[in-house]
């Protein structure tokens, strides 16, 4: 199923979840030409995915198609993005921020804001998909907010 779909599709995501011993999890990491390891920053989460993996590089034999990412991250919750990657010991394919309002929003709003928000979330996750696809790192062109100044009602350019 795997093959099939690879090539039928330029990029295919497949989220395992946590455990890599079933038949169809295995499979999928090692058919895959990349395994993004999602962390967040919180010190137990941290400490456990690096007992996983050395479990997994047990397992596979080695980690060079897996990197870190980071999810949920803010600076003040006191574990520092360079700690995370040293502590899990991947290279870090990204790190995306903490912003609870604009997820939230885009849940009760029905919008995804990976298409409309123009701040950090939206970035980095824009990003994050133009890794694998690049085409994806041009589609986005946030709308131009019109400036509202006093000089436009009585001075006409």
């Amino acid at each position: 199923i795997i093959q099939q779909i690879r090539r039928s599709y330029a990029c295919t995501i497949v989220d395992i979840g946590q455990d890599f011993s079933m038949p169809l999890h295995e499979a999928a990491i090692k058919e895959s030409d990349e395994v993004l390891v999602i962390v967040p920053p919180i010190m137990t989460a941290v400490i456990d995915t690096r007992y996983a993996l050395q479990s997994l590089e047990h397992y596979f034999g080695d980690l060079n198609k897996f990197k870190l990412l980071i999810t949920g991250y803010e600076p003040s919750f006191g574990l520092a993005e360079r700690e995370i990657v040293d502590l899990v010991g991947l290279p870090l394919a990204a790190t995306i921020p903490f912003d609870p309002i604009t997820a939230t929003t885009s849940v009760n709003t029905h919008t995804p804001y990976v298409l409309t928000d123009s701040g950090p979330l939206g970035q980095t996750m824009r990003a994050l998909g133009g890794m694998y696809l690049p085409q994806l790192n041009t589609v986005y062109k946030p709308a131009r907010k019109k400036v509202f100044s006093l000089r436009s009602l009585f001075v006409r350019d």
